[in-house]
């Protein structure tokens, strides 16, 4: 039993501790210091490669049904569940110089936003791949069945969003998908990002959105983004804003 007193005294047991003990307890402190920054950096190069595997996903890379399983595996999500649903999560803006302070936080707030998330799909007993990409933290989350999936999802989503706006204060748009499969796994990250953007950027309101109820609001979302709706507008409407 070791503990402090005064200034860097250490006491072994009931008696002083002589140079041998002062020697040993300095070399078992570096141990430790070692293995806690050995470890804190195993997590980070865990978190990096969740969000390269999440982005490659989002992005459209080629990865099979079986080779998205059983990359996740490595990665310590195991995503062999028969229904998958994509989670996404943006900050709302708030504008003026609090916003300014807020960004520059961002990366560490959606970092907590993270860790909180995983450690309620751990309660809730559900597979849980989470993972910061650029702006937005993304997730899969898995589920047993069809039943309740959007439900679950939808509650999940829900505590996530209080747990955010109680612990560090900012409100937060939580995106959710349409139930899918592993060979759906880019669609449902897509939708669950749309549906985040509508509300943190279009509303620009805190809530959760089903991007199944977004209907005709997810096209126009997804045309405004590319240069498609600008040449329809110019195709029909030229000559009258030329005048």
């Amino acid at each position: 039993d070791v503990h402090l007193e005064g200034e860097g005294q250490a006491l072994l047991g009931e008696g002083d501790a002589d140079e041998i003990d002062l020697l040993a307890l300095d070399r078992a402190a570096a141990a430790i210091g070692v293995w806690l920054l050995s470890n804190r950096d195993r997590a980070a190069l865990a978190d990096r490669a969740r969000g390269e595997f999440i982005a490659d996903l989002w992005q459209g890379r080629r990865w099979s049904a079986e080779d998205a399983v059983a990359r996740s595996r490595t990665l310590g999500a195991d995503l062999d569940s028969p229904v998958l649903l994509g989670i996404a999560v943006e900050f709302v803006a708030d504008g003026g110089a609090e916003q300014t302070a807020h960004q520059a936080g961002t990366e560490r707030a959606l970092t907590a936003v993270q860790e909180r998330l995983r450690g309620l799909a751990v309660e809730a007993e559900t597979t849980c791949m989470a993972a910061v990409v650029g702006s937005v933290c993304l997730a899969i989350v898995g589920f047993a069945s069809d039943a309740r999936a959007r439900s679950k999802a939808g509650i999940l989503a829900a505590r996530l969003r209080s747990s955010v706006q109680e612990e560090l204060q900012r409100s937060i748009s939580v995106g959710v998908s349409r139930p899918g499969s592993a060979e759906a796994l880019r669609r449902a990250l897509t939708e669950a990002v749309d549906a985040a953007a509508h509300g943190a950027r279009t509303l620009r309101a805190g809530g959760v959105y089903h991007s199944v109820d977004l209907g005709l609001r997810h096209l126009l979302a997804r045309l405004g983004e590319g240069p498609e709706l600008g040449r329809f507008v110019e195709d029909e409407l030229g000559p009258l804003l030329e005048h």
